[in-house]
């Protein structure tokens, strides 16, 4: 690189420069910001926050921690529920993705895969998705993004959504 710069030198010409954000680019980057904050945008949340947004709304939300770090144990009609975040920035806050699952339930006999299949595609709602565990157990998961900035409200949204798509799922899986 300083060989082509010392060239170019020589040769008259300048160097390539590193463009700056002019005063307008960044006043417009902070009125977007502004618009995000007023708004109620955020661009992620901690595990405490989220624990606020479900106990705002009435919900059990009890930190707890286990050998894959740290979550939140909540539940919705007598069915458990678990929160836990990635993607978070160095402080664990800012977390950019949220896994919300279902605790275990053991089936006898097991399921049928086309049940599940079915259940997926014309039952469920929003992106709850059916897993069977190695061990034969099923459980509920949801994985959701911040990307762009998101509301408490769009979490409480996201997660009555997977309230409901589990109570249906227990009901799949547990019909009597």
């Amino acid at each position: 690189m300083r060989i082509l710069i010392s060239a170019l030198l020589l040769l008259g010409l300048s160097a390539p420069a590193v463009a700056q954000p002019s005063q307008a680019e960044k006043a417009a980057a902070k009125a977007v910001q502004s618009v995000k904050v007023q708004s109620g945008l955020v661009p992620g949340f901690s595990l405490q926050e989220i624990q606020q947004v479900l106990i705002d709304a009435g919900y059990r939300a009890v930190l707890e921690e286990d050998k894959s770090g740290p979550y939140i144990r909540s539940g919705a009609s007598g069915l458990n529920i678990f929160l836990s975040t990635y993607d978070c920035l160095e402080d664990n806050t800012e977390c950019r993705t949220i896994r919300i699952e279902s605790g275990t339930f053991k089936v006898d006999p097991p399921l049928a895969f086309e049940a599940l299949n079915e259940w997926t595609r014309d039952v469920v709602t929003g992106w709850a998705v059916p897993i069977v565990a190695t061990d034969g157990s099923y459980y509920l998961l949801m994985k959701v993004s911040t990307t762009g900035g998101v509301t408490r409200d769009w979490l409480m949204q996201n997660f009555e959504i997977f309230a409901d798509s589990l109570g249906k799922y227990h009901k799949l899986l547990f019909p009597s």
